[in-house]
């Protein structure tokens, strides 16, 4: 489980990219993810991501969410996985989505939380396993 706590970027196109990795480095493809973001009643986006399990925000720089993503290993023995989140930012906005990644090469080592532009300024992410 990865939680997020009041984070905040430096931009406005602040989406989440988190990406898997094994002994061999992180994998950048084979991940077949969507998210939608709802801001106010009626505005929604939906994004699709093949280089990791994408967190869509339409919120704006200085803007916080806080929530989580769930990772859960399918398959073991072909170390398939899948995701879902749901996050809430401190206007009036949400975010869900889930997808699915491909075999890794091997057991799960690494998790990189990234962006797709800007920096983290604020907050707190922390990792549960189990």
């Amino acid at each position: 489980i990865i939680m997020f706590f009041g984070v905040s970027t430096n931009s406005t196109a602040d989406h989440k990219l988190i990406q898997l990795g094994d002994s061999g480095g992180i994998e950048t493809s084979g991940y077949l993810s969507t998210s939608v973001a709802h801001e106010g009643a009626s505005s929604q986006a939906a994004y699709d991501s093949s280089a990791g399990f994408f967190m869509y925000d339409k919120s704006g720089a200085g803007e916080v969410l806080s929530g989580h993503m769930f990772l859960t290993l399918q398959d073991s023995t072909n170390h398939t996985w899948i995701s879902s989140h749901t996050v809430k930012n401190d206007g009036n906005g949400t975010s869900v989505g889930g997808g699915s990644k491909a075999s890794l090469d091997s057991v799960l080592t690494q998790i990189k939380i990234g962006l797709v532009e800007g920096a983290f300024d604020a907050g707190v992410i922390n990792i549960m396993y189990q």
